[in-house]
């Protein structure tokens, strides 16, 4: 049973190495000379359509990566994801 837990654990944490790769790579496209991608979560697929990616870069920036779109989320979009997780923390 333990090494069952430690299969998965290892498989999260490559698959989150994964996102953050993924994140770069896409965000270098559109913006060769951004920083270094930190931080990166994928969102539950959808219809067998993969998660749109929320990566954080290390200036602090915030980027959405949802297939072809890649951007930067808005000043809104960042006020909304704070006060859900300050919601969530409260719950």
């Amino acid at each position: 049973m333990e090494k069952a837990k430690i299969m998965e654990v290892s498989e999260l944490a490559q698959l989150h190495k994964d996102w953050i790769v993924e994140a770069e790579a896409a965000i270098r496209a559109v913006d060769p000379s951004a920083p270094a991608v930190v931080d990166a979560v994928r969102a539950y697929a959808v219809l067998g359509k993969p998660g749109a990616i929320s990566a954080r870069l290390a200036d602090g920036t915030e980027w959405l990566i949802d297939g072809e779109k890649v951007r930067r989320y808005t000043a809104e979009e960042l006020a909304d994801r704070a006060q859900m997780k300050a919601a969530w923390a409260d719950s």
